[in-house]
């Protein structure tokens, strides 16, 4: 699934590549304006997913944030690696709605891995535009 997500959106990003740039622009500055919220995201997100426990384990150059909440569906991770997309509804009983907290956590780490129920992805910085030269 993770890996047709990636074909699908290089092929709407090649598609229309003036738009994906502006939106591109627009991820960066809502990531930038919410990177000192990264943990309180996390933790937001946690609550949404109805957790009873969050942790967090830090080491040398990063940290591990878990948590027992419902785990992703595939409506939640297409959400989650799509600009502005939430499976969350404003005026629900989820704190977030917009969609857009978790580039927080990407803008500011290097690396973000995720394991979730049956899904186990990541987000790499160094890979982000490998395969956008459009």
């Amino acid at each position: 699934m993770i890996e047709n997500l990636r074909k699908e959106f290089i092929q709407e990003a090649k598609a229309a590549p003036k738009l994906f740039k502006d939106l591109a622009k627009v991820e960066q500055y809502i990531a930038e304006s919410y990177k000192t919220r990264a943990l309180i995201e996390l933790m937001q997100n946690a609550d949404d997913a109805e957790a009873s426990k969050f942790g967090i384990h830090s080491f040398n150059n990063g940290f591990i944030v878990g948590n027992n909440g419902k785990p992703f569906t595939q409506n939640d991770v297409e959400a989650l690696c799509r600009s502005g997309s939430s499976n969350k509804h404003r005026g629900g009983e989820t704190i977030g709605y917009r969609g857009i907290g978790f580039k927080s956590v990407v803008n500011i780490a290097n690396v973000v891995n995720i394991i979730s129920g049956n899904f186990k992805f990541s987000f790499e910085r160094k890979k982000r535009y490998k395969h956008l030269i459009i």
